[in-house]
């Protein structure tokens, strides 16, 4: 039998190593492409407005708008893969946390008006 601790890294790693080649392939260097695009609307808004310029400008526009768009889902994806891996070793740190919440939250002891204290759960 194959052990699925094993099968759930071997997928989280073929899922990072396909984001890596999808960035690499279908994006290439982003935040490159967006500051190139961003300095050739800034030089089209500093020049003359012309009709032609405003088509230009409104097309790198949306152009930058999609590449921000594609760079945010891939860290979107990217951050999903690495919790997916980090999770595991966080879950007994969230585990304590909330045990140690709880026992906060809970009344232990609770003494009225006259200096009686109630211990027993029934009794609070």
């Amino acid at each position: 039998m194959d052990d699925p601790g094993i099968n759930l890294f071997c997928c989280i790693q073929n899922s990072r190593l396909g984001l890596l080649k999808w960035k690499r392939d279908a994006l290439g260097n982003v935040q490159q492409k967006i500051d190139l695009e961003q300095a050739t609307l800034d030089r089209l808004n500093q020049g003359t407005i012309t009709n032609v310029s405003k088509v230009e400008a409104i097309s790198l526009s949306k152009e930058i708008d999609k590449l921000r768009a594609a760079n945010d889902e891939y860290w979107r994806q990217r951050s999903r893969v690495e919790w997916r891996v980090k999770r595991d070793r966080n879950t007994a740190y969230f585990h304590t946390l909330s045990v140690q919440k709880g026992r906060m939250s809970s009344i232990t002891l609770l003494q009225d008006e006259y200096g009686t204290s109630y211990t027993n759960s029934e009794e609070i």
